[in-house]
């Protein structure tokens, strides 16, 4: 459990981490504050996993066995849930939320109505 931003009790779970978003906030169970993980860059952690999976995947494919890019799949997302797990969570007002449902719920219908015309 981790501690919510707003009461410091430790109300909100890690499937709420890997859930919530500005748009789509997890309620706290103590004080009903809303609360988001905000979203990182992980440029470090993105060039690394993809370094990492290359050099697996020319690894497998020299061996001829497909362990080396399992098992670099495996340290990617273990890396993924490390870096999530230290992230905090972040106190949200219900008209951050509202707004950012909004905007992000108008893209989504820009993106469907484009779709419709391919």
């Amino acid at each position: 459990m981790y501690p919510c931003p707003s009461c410091q009790q430790h109300t909100l779970g890690f499937s709420a981490k890997i859930w919530t978003t500005v748009a789509l906030p997890v309620k706290c169970r103590g004080c009903g504050a809303l609360c988001f993980v905000p979203g990182s860059p992980g440029g470090v952690l993105a060039v690394f996993n993809v370094v990492l999976l290359t050099a697996s995947g020319f690894a497998a494919s020299a061996w001829h066995t497909p362990w080396p890019l399992a098992a670099a799949a495996v340290v990617a997302v273990a890396l993924w849930l490390l870096r999530l797990h230290a992230q905090p969570f972040l106190a949200l007002t219900p008209a951050q939320a509202a707004a950012a449902l909004k905007h992000e719920g108008f893209w989504l219908f820009v993106f469907i109505v484009l779709s419709l015309f391919q």
